[in-house]
């Protein structure tokens, strides 16, 4: 992380009892008593965090946090995903400015699953200030349960990668390798832009040289992690 984005972000750094007080609550009682704001035959969501939050260039905004509660369709083991967003308090078209998904892997892995920023609030940090209130609250459930946590952002595209390095994430040992080849041959490999089916948005994405199919699936992608220590404060 580069010294104007580590300046900026304790700048912006939240008071960490926000995070420390969702923790406790979510350990004590899970969603009980969180509200619940969406439920279907496949889904249940609680909102655990809605609090004001400064974000650039927003007048007045908030930040959400979601436990999403997935029923398995032909099981009865059930699975969850957490989704910290920044919302315009006073939304005018599209009140979404900012989210993320982190998907439970196993008791101390959570992977992103889905990063989008509004096209018009994009180059602003926004995504990697999301992304640190994240690892924030990620710290308190360290803290905790008494163990580090290790969170994966899954990269197939120039952008993710170049963000989750920025952003203080490596590289899994064995890709090593393969990423000092994209960043100093990308020669070697075919980057070209693919529209993404869910924002219809063209992305960088890196594929084997001359490889036939090219398209999201067939990509090549590398897991960027970081190890999340507990919080001092939890």
């Amino acid at each position: 992380m580069n010294a104007e984005r580590l300046d900026r972000t304790r700048s912006n750094e939240l008071d960490p009892i926000w995070a420390t007080a969702s923790v406790h609550a979510l350990q004590q009682g899970g969603t009980q008593g969180a509200p619940i704001v969406h439920e279907d035959d496949r889904e249940i969501v609680h909102r655990l965090v809605d609090m004001p939050r400064k974000v650039t260039g927003i007048s007045r905004a908030r930040l959400e946090l979601d436990h999403r509660t997935i029923k398995a369709r032909e099981s009865s083991r059930r699975s969850y995903a957490l989704n910290f967003k920044y919302v315009a308090d006073q939304p005018e078209d599209n009140p979404l400015l900012a989210d993320l998904f982190f998907g439970s892997e196993d008791f101390r892995t959570f992977s992103l699953s889905h990063r989008e920023v509004l096209p018009g609030m994009r180059r602003k940090s926004i995504g990697s200030d999301l992304l640190h209130d994240a690892e924030q609250w990620f710290a308190a459930l360290a803290a905790a349960r008494g163990e580090p946590l290790l969170l994966k952002i899954p990269a197939a595209q120039i952008g993710v990668i170049h963000w989750a390095l920025q952003n203080g994430y490596e590289v899994e040992p064995w890709d090593k390798s393969l990423l000092e080849r994209i960043q100093n041959h990308p020669e070697q490999f075919d980057i070209h832009d693919v529209e993404r089916p869910d924002t219809g948005v063209g992305e960088q994405y890196i594929f084997p040289k001359n490889m036939r199919d090219q398209n999201i699936k067939t990509a090549i992608r590398l897991n960027m992690t970081k190890t999340i220590e507990a919080s001092k404060e939890g």
